[in-house]
């Protein structure tokens, strides 16, 4: 199933960016005016870790052809790219990439694909590989059965409400 992402979920990414070893980031960020609840407290917490954001890139969203924007973006020396981009927009944002054959390690919620998504571009050489994914919950998505792709999730403790990692380092996605 198909989600947008959430501030908290952007946000437990970072972490995930952080433990991953990651110190440049740079935004491709859909023109919508919700984009700003998501890039700033993620611009907070980067700041917090030392991973510094290298910029944004905004995709209008009557966009049809992603290619130079992404393009684009590619120059941004980034270790990693942070799409905050409605749901519909991911299949433009993933052609273009393997379009253009670039290597442009994505960090974002793993619900943000569909199943078919992650079949055609999750393999070896596809624009998810190596991608870091995260959720704010223990993975229920397509995203374990594709090896490429690294996950990591934060639970919430019910009392506290404070963020808590699984514990466990940063893992490779096993086939089930």
């Amino acid at each position: 199933m198909m989600a947008p992402g959430t501030p908290v979920q952007y946000v437990s990414t970072v972490e995930f960016m952080k433990l991953a070893g990651i110190e440049k980031m740079h935004f491709l960020s859909g023109a919508m005016s919700s984009v700003k609840n998501s890039e700033n407290p993620v611009t907070e917490v980067a700041g917090k870790y030392g991973i510094e954001i290298t910029g944004r890139t905004e995709i209008p969203l009557s966009a049809a052809d992603y290619s130079p924007i992404v393009s684009d973006a590619s120059s941004a020396e980034a270790d990693v790219y942070m799409p905050i981009i409605a749901p519909f927009m991911t299949n433009l944002l993933l052609q273009s990439m393997d379009q253009l054959d670039l290597n442009m390690r994505l960090a974002i919620g793993e619900g943000q694909f569909t199943v078919e998504q992650y079949e055609q571009y999750g393999q070896p050489g596809g624009p998810l590989d190596g991608a870091l994914l995260s959720d704010v919950l223990p993975p229920v998505s397509e995203a374990a059965n594709y090896p490429s792709c690294s996950r990591r999730w934060t639970r919430w403790l019910p009392t506290t409400r404070s963020p808590v990692t699984s514990g466990l380092p940063p893992a490779r996605c096993r086939p089930s």
